[in-house]
């Protein structure tokens, strides 16, 4: 009966409507709106039994059941992927309740229980006894699945037990960081856990790898857990590569503000550039954008042979030789030109992330009482991160300052001029000028080669005039001597009879020098002689050419 002053009881519910569902228990049932009047709602009718379950909240559609009988046997699973009921109400799987109740009264329940149903063992005795006495193997993933999981078993080479006792205890020296990635991408979805939990069987029936699953999901925050154990062994390696990118930003930037030669080099061509621009209205420059230096070598000469860059190259290597090596007092500047603010942020948004989830579990773990260990473990490097981070955020912040007042010390805006942009332009002007350093003393190498070519050649062709010049005198001395007085005081004479003379030369030696010449000699008189006696035929040509012949035998034995 209805409390005192409560009033009389609503009416039952209409025929078919089902019981008027119980509110949750220990707590009453919603009261009215104020000013709505009216009674609380009744209690469930005696004998209702406890009602269905409570609607749903937030608007969600009611989970229907379906109404099939349970089978009477043991049957085979059909191995399918559910969807979450919460995406039910958009897809085809919706329909009319009566629509699909009569689609499950239809249904052939005897033929699929004959026959999808497990077979029972059958007791047996001897060979055949022993051969059916190993226990089934009950297998609810897939094969696919099935096989990765394996795989990644034997990669960890680990019991279960040991394996879920490292991750209990947040050992991540235990693993390496690719059997936590394998590890991370193993973990059971929420299908395969309602699965696993709602198998009602003997667990050590099932196969390998759904045993190492169900061990899995009775750790507690299991995927967070994983997580923490890749931040364990990933977070030092990473903020020890991100305090090395800041440094090197940082002393970048130092070797830029304070490189005297670099900033020298700057007014050299700031010099040559307003010599050019003379009289225009590019002329008379206080100073240039840095990205110009990469448009020095566009400025060809007239003969189109060289350009403005490798004019500036030669200059400062004859007048500033202390210039052309400026780059090694920036040799942090390409590495700095490869790096950008922006993946620096990034860096330390990605180590926030993780200190956030690292204490996230730092606290779960104290609430949970978990174990000891573990709780240390987390403490600890919650400790040294936070320390960590603090100092890195500080030379982040550091670097944008510095590097504001660098660019704006060249004239830049720091807005539009990132710093990659900057440093990427210094060190491909750099790498520049070199080459033309290089090229252009290649070229001076090759002119002094071909200089001494030319000089080989002059020598050789004043050798050739001189010996032509010697060969000409020596002819002419030999023909002098030839026109002489026959030579009296060297040789012999006597009369022939018809008044013609005959020298008698003096004993010498043949081979020798003054034997040659003696020879010479007597064939010449001999000559002249004949050619006075105008009663004796001439010398026929071969006495010509035979005193030619000795006399030049004579003047190579005289240059000898």
């Amino acid at each position: 009966p209805p409390p005192p002053g409560a009033g009389p009881p609503p009416p039952p519910p209409p025929p078919g409507a089902g019981p008027i569902p119980p509110p949750p228990p220990g707590v009453g049932g919603p009261s009215p709106p104020p000013g709505a009047g009216g009674l609380p709602p009744p209690p469930p009718p005696l004998g209702a039994g406890p009602g269905g379950p409570p609607p749903p909240l937030g608007g969600q559609p009611k989970k229907r059941v379906p109404k099939l009988p349970k089978p009477k046997q043991n049957m085979k699973k059909f191995n399918w992927t559910k969807i979450p009921d919460m995406k039910i109400e958009k897809t085809i799987w919706r329909c009319d309740a009566a629509e699909i109740e009569k689609i499950e009264l239809d249904l052939d329940i005897k033929t699929l229980e004959d026959m999808f149903r497990v077979q029972d063992a059958k007791k047996e005795t001897g060979a055949d006894a022993a051969k059916d006495s190993k226990p089934k193997v009950v297998s609810l993933l897939d094969m696919k699945r099935t096989n990765a999981v394996g795989i990644m078993l034997a990669n960890l080479k680990k019991t279960f037990a040991e394996i879920v006792k490292e991750i209990q205890e947040g050992n991540e020296t235990a693993f390496t960081i690719e059997n936590l990635l394998a590890l991370k991408g193993s973990l059971p979805t929420a299908e395969e856990e309602e699965m696993l939990t709602g198998y009602q069987g003997d667990p050590k029936s099932l196969a390998r790898a759904e045993q190492f699953l169900l061990d899995l999901i009775k750790i507690p925050r299991l995927a967070q857990r994983i997580e923490i154990l890749i931040y364990l062994h990933t977070l030092p390696s990473s903020m020890a590569e991100l305090r090395k990118t800041i440094n090197t930003l940082m002393q970048a930037i130092n070797e830029v503000e304070n490189n005297v030669e670099f900033s020298k080099l700057l007014k050299i061509i700031l010099s040559v550039g307003n010599f050019l621009n003379s009289g225009t209205a590019k002329g008379a420059a206080g100073g240039f954008k840095l990205e110009a230096l990469l448009k020095l070598a566009d400025t060809k000469s007239t003969d189109n042979k060289t350009n403005l860059l490798r004019f500036i190259a030669s200059y400062v290597s004859k007048q500033y030789p202390e210039l052309i090596h400026f780059m090694k007092g920036l040799s942090h500047v390409e590495d700095a030109s490869r790096i950008t603010l922006e993946s620096v942020r990034e860096e330390m948004n990605n180590m926030r992330k993780a200190f956030k989830i690292i204490e996230e579990e730092c606290s779960a773990a104290f609430k949970e009482q978990e174990i000891q260990t573990y709780q240390n473990k987390l403490n600890r490097f919650t400790s040294s991160i936070r320390s960590q981070s603090a100092s890195l955020l500080k030379l982040q912040e550091e670097i944008v300052e510095k590097y504001k007042a660098v660019a704006e010390k060249f004239g830049e805006d720091p807005e539009t001029c990132k710093i990659e942009q900057f440093f990427t332009t210094i060190a491909n002007f750099g790498s520049l000028f070199e080459q033309c350093i290089k090229e252009n003393e290649k070229e001076k190498i090759k002119a002094e080669k071909e200089r001494q070519k030319l000089d080989r050649l002059r020598e050789k062709e004043e050798a050739r005039a001189r010996e032509k010049e010697k060969k000409k005198d020596s002819e002419a001395s030999g023909s002098k001597t030839a026109a002489g007085s026959g030579g009296a005081k060297d040789r012999k004479e006597r009369v022939k009879p018809g008044g013609s003379t005959t020298t008698t030369p003096e004993k010498k030696d043949e081979g020798s020098f003054n034997s040659m010449l003696d020879k010479l000699k007597d064939r010449s008189n001999k000559w002249a002689a004949n050619e006075k006696d105008k009663s004796k035929p001439k010398v026929q040509g071969s006495d010509s050419n035979e005193v030619i012949s000795m006399l030049s035998k004579v003047r190579k034995q005289a240059e000898q």
